[in-house]
């Protein structure tokens, strides 16, 4: 590592949620941004979005409905307190929250002082990636394959605990000695 570390940090995230598919695709931009960003994503595989059920609050600025009405797609929001109206994010959201708080509990107690809640993001990534790369009960397929039509880029036996800590076999073992059975071998 060079240079001090910055300290610029993701304040929050946008979770896209294709509702056929199930596919999610989380964006750590403003709304906008992610908004154009998940629609070139989508764009590349001959996907349109022309409806976005979203809840009231930012999405119900004035600049992200004309870009919206713009680009000609249904704008609709859920009534105040009514996430139910939109339970597929809801449940997504869910999904991806209890998820994330498990990652970073988990490898925050393997690695304390190491690794910090900051790394939510690196946690977001990984779990909408593991569920994008899931082969679907119901359709043998997995989301990334039902929203893109490609074959998810990923393997399942690729994929590794997140926050894993990596371990360099002692010098002593590696020469073939042998250790007292409860000694660390790393």
């Amino acid at each position: 590592m060079q240079g001090l570390p910055s300290p610029k940090r993701y304040k929050f995230v946008t979770l896209w949620v294709d509702h056929f598919s199930w596919y999610l695709n989380p964006m750590f931009h403003e709304t906008k941004e992610s908004k154009q960003e998940f629609e070139a994503f989508a764009n590349k595989f001959s996907v349109k979005v022309a409806n976005i059920r979203a809840d009231n609050g930012m999405y119900a600025a004035k600049g992200f409905q004309t870009i919206c009405e713009e680009k000609g797609q249904q704008l609709m929001f859920c009534t105040v307190g009514g996430h139910w109206q939109n339970g597929v994010v809801e449940l997504a959201i869910g999904v991806v929250t209890r998820t994330v708080q498990t990652l970073l509990l988990h490898t925050i107690a393997r690695w304390p002082g190491t690794v910090t809640k900051e790394f939510w993001p690196f946690a977001v990534r990984h779990a909408c990636t593991f569920h994008n790369a899931s082969i679907r009960a119901d359709t043998g397929l997995s989301p990334h394959h039902m929203f893109t039509g490609h074959r998810a880029p990923w393997k399942l036996e690729n994929f590794r605990v997140f926050g894993s800590p990596k371990y360099v076999l002692a010098k002593h073992l590696q020469d073939s000695n042998c250790l007292p059975k409860w000694k660390a071998r790393s």
